[in-house]
Order: structure tokens, then sequence, then C-alpha cells
């Protein structure tokens, strides 16, 4: 999954789904967010062709446990399971009154409340497998790996804080580490507000903080997408917040977008940073990939001054690479192939 949708229970998490997918969110084991790119509005606008598609990412929220406790995991432990195996967080902090929650609002203790669990968690994680170590020896490298991720956990700081090495990271997958994953915190304000309540540096450990009346946002988010810009502006943003957190979120997950154009369909796809002409090919169908000759490469920006693929080709401006070329964001990509 590429987004988990996580926080304590009545934080607004289904209602931020509901503002990222348009659509209610509650009890839906995922929805699939459109990454707004203004780039592919324009392309879209010039080639107006029969459909256009937005790069996309899944997401999923992990819904506070409800009912009895088991007798053998607390309510947090249970919550902590379900959060595993995402690329990225998004950490909803309550600080609005909302309708399911009955405490104060508070972000600072929220954060420092799940920040707390997930450190210890893991912490509880690294103790066990040294304990074990006579039993289940682990490899020099893996070991070394946990005794450094158990010092910065000690120290209170997540282990998405810390830098990581290849070989390191290689060593620590598989053992569920919750704080290997980044996040990227959305505060949950009370109608009317456009900033995030003060939170202290040394807990924020360099996350990202995006504030947003979430009830707004959803309602927004039902609009038209000329409504929903005309709201914005008239709030003095430069676009729904959203737009803005879906952005953000793509960013994180280190997610580029490469276009295909033409006047059956305008589309961004997403691919990981660093990934090359001819895996990139094989998100378009598995035959570009197999087949793949050449890739026809311009830059956006080159594309919108010249007009058309053939322009470009014209002026000189088309490159030809081969498989090894690395994309760059918003480069259009045409596939030679053959199969």
């Amino acid at each position: 999954m590429d987004l988990t949708v996580i926080g304590l229970g009545g934080c607004g998490k289904s209602t931020l789904l509901a503002a990222l997918s348009g659509q209610a969110a509650h009890g839906a084991p995922a929805v699939t967010i459109k990454v707004p790119d203004k780039r592919v509005d324009k392309l879209s606008a010039f080639y107006k062709p029969k459909k256009t598609t937005y790069a996309e990412i899944r997401a999923r929220e992990a819904a506070w446990p409800s009912g009895a406790e088991s007798k053998r995991k607390s309510e947090i432990d249970r919550y902590l399971d379900q959060i595993k195996g995402s690329n990225l967080f998004l950490h909803v902090l309550r600080d609005c009154a909302t309708p399911l929650a009955t405490d104060p609002p508070d972000a600072r203790r929220d954060l420092e409340k799940l920040d707390g669990e997930m450190i210890f968690a893991d912490l509880v994680t690294c103790e066990r497998l040294i304990e074990r170590e006579h039993v289940q020896p682990m490899d020099a490298a893996r070991k070394a790996a946990v005794h450094r991720a158990k010092e910065r956990l000690e120290s209170e700081t997540p282990l998405w804080a810390s830098q990581w090495d290849e070989n390191e990271l290689n060593s620590l997958a598989g053992l569920n580490l919750i704080t290997l994953t980044p996040q990227l915190l959305v505060v949950n304000v009370e109608e009317g507000r456009t900033e995030a309540p003060a939170l202290p540096a040394e807990k924020l450990h360099g996350r990202h903080v995006v504030p947003v009346c979430l009830k707004i946002a959803a309602e927004v988010a039902t609009l038209p997408a000329e409504d929903q810009q005309a709201f914005a502006a008239e709030m003095g943003l430069g676009e729904p917040a959203a737009h803005t957190i879906a952005r953000e979120a793509y960013r994180q997950l280190n997610l580029i977008s490469f276009f295909t154009v033409g006047e059956d369909e305008v589309r961004a796809w997403s691919v990981p940073a660093g990934t090359n002409a001819q895996k990139a090919a094989g998100r378009i169908h598995s035959d570009l990939e197999r087949g793949f000759i050449r890739a026809e490469i311009v830059p956006y920006e080159t594309h919108m001054q010249l007009g058309t693929l053939k322009a470009c080709r014209d002026a000189g401006k088309l490159q030809l690479e081969g498989k090894g070329y690395l994309l760059n964001d918003g480069e259009i990509m045409h596939v030679r192939f053959n199969v």
C-alpha cells in the first residue's frame, strides 16, 4: 500500500481520505487518490483528448480498534499491528472538536502519544532480537543494524529520522519496524484557521506539517474542479488543501511523473525516481518493455514552447534515448518498440 492514514481515535482519518479521494471513504478497504498536476491540465487543454488520466496513489485508513480489548494485546498494540506494511504514513493530529472525540483537542499530546508508542514497539522488537540471538543468530550486517536501531530508539528518535545506507535497510527489511516508515503530518484545525499549532521542532524530526480543516476539505472535494479553485482563492490559498497534501505525499513517496500525449489520451504515469526508460515503458504496457528499442524524450517545458512532438522532432529537441536512460520528472515519452 502506498499510503496509510493513521492517528488516534476521532482525529479525522476517514474525513481526510474523503477529502483526498472525493468520495465517502469510511469502511472502504482502500481508495484511489488522483494527484493534481497543472502540467496534465495544460497538456489536456492543448490536445483535447478523449481521456485525461492523472497519476494515482492508493491509500487506506488504519481505523482505531473498536470493541473490547483482547486478553493478549492492548488497544494500542492491536492498532500498531494493522499499520505495518505502508510506504508512507499520513499522521492525522486533532486540533479541533470532532464528533467522535470526547477529550479536549491537543495536537502535541496526540503526536507524543502515538510517536512514543511506535518507538517503544520498535524498541521491544530490537531488544527481543538481541535477547534471542543465542538461539536465533543474526548475520553480522543485521546484528550491527539492529544494535544501531536500538540506540536510536533509546534516544527517542524514530528510525526514519536517521540516515541508513542500502545495506542497513536491507538488513532491517522484514522486521516490520514501524518507525522506518516516513510520515507527513496533517493537523485537523478548526474552520477558518490556516495555521497549525506550534509543535516543538525536536518532536517533529523534520516532518512536513499541513494544517487543514478536514471537514471543509471533504466538502470542497465534492465540488466541480473550477469551484474548488474558486473556494481556495476565496480562502487565500493557492489550491485546495487536499491537493497540497496529495502532492506532498507523492513527493515523499519518491515518485515522479512522465507523460504520454495524443488525441486519444493525455496521461501521467508514476514511477520511482531513478527508473530507466525501459522499466518506465513497462508501466504503459509489458510489450513496450519487452520489445523496447528507443525512447523519444522531450521535457514538458520544451514541448509547450514548440507545440507538438513533431515540432520538437523537427527542431532537433526530441532526444533519442536507450533503455538505460533515467527519466526525469515531467518528461514526455514516446516508445519505439518491436515484438
